[in-house]
């Protein structure tokens, strides 16, 4: 029998942290890549993953909710739902989401913690007008609707996950029905700038300093404090 389980987001509420650090130490098949035309804003004709096997099955990928900046050609996360729908109509959907206000602070420091981005944007308003998908706020309206689609849907705040993680992994497990994986990973993935850094971060990137890349510089700014 095959099952099939959905982790859909939303990026920034610990999806990197499942994806590299829990969900490899589950038992379950685990898939992160969908075809492109799932996330087209055209309409195509939709086919089913050809790795879905026999057993569990989660697939995870954090844009299923929608992209984040604007984006002509990308799909509304309430298009891709609804196409999810269409391939998996039996499916068991995971949605992390987290207090919206937080959110967004966290979200604009990581588009600002590249730096060859972060020269273009003079200011959070700036960055929430102009680059923002404004779609992807309709938390409330996009759980309701996840809900009504399908029967089987797990919702986990970002809040309670951090406050405790194994309460959270188990319920994500109890929702699949497996066993907790005792030896995930436990080390932090993706850890926010603080001001002080992402201040530090959006200077360089004015400056012009691009020639090492992201992945070195920030490295040199987490150990500001």
């Amino acid at each position: 029998m095959k099952e099939v389980y959905i982790h859909v987001g939303y990026p920034k509420c610990a999806s990197t942290f499942l994806q590299r650090n829990v969900f490899p130490y589950m038992n379950v098949h685990l898939i992160s890549k969908f075809p492109d035309n799932i996330y087209n804003s055209e309409h195509h004709d939709y086919t089913a993953i050809s790795k879905i096997k026999e057993g569990k099955n989660l697939i995870t990928n954090e844009q299923l909710t929608g992209n984040a900046y604007k984006n002509m050609n990308y799909a509304s996360g309430f298009d891709i739902i609804d196409r999810l729908k269409l391939l998996y109509p039996d499916a068991g959907i995971i949605l992390v989401r987290r207090d919206k206000d937080k959110w967004l602070k966290s979200l604009y420091k990581q588009f600002c913690s590249d730096t060859k981005k972060a020269k273009f944007v003079s200011s959070y308003q700036d960055w929430y007008d102009n680059h923002l998908e404004h779609d992807l706020l309709r938390f409330d309206e996009y759980e309701e609707k996840v809900r009504k689609l399908f029967d089987r849907t797990l919702v986990i705040w970002f809040e309670d996950f951090c406050r405790d993680n194994d309460r959270a992994i188990k319920q994500i497990c109890d929702f699949i029905g497996i066993e907790f994986p005792y030896n995930y990973d436990r080390t932090r993935r993706n850890v926010a700038l603080n001001d002080n850094q992402l201040k530090f971060v959006k200077l360089s990137g004015k400056l012009g300093i691009h020639l090492i890349t992201d992945k070195y510089v920030l490295a040199l700014f987490r150990r500001m404090k």
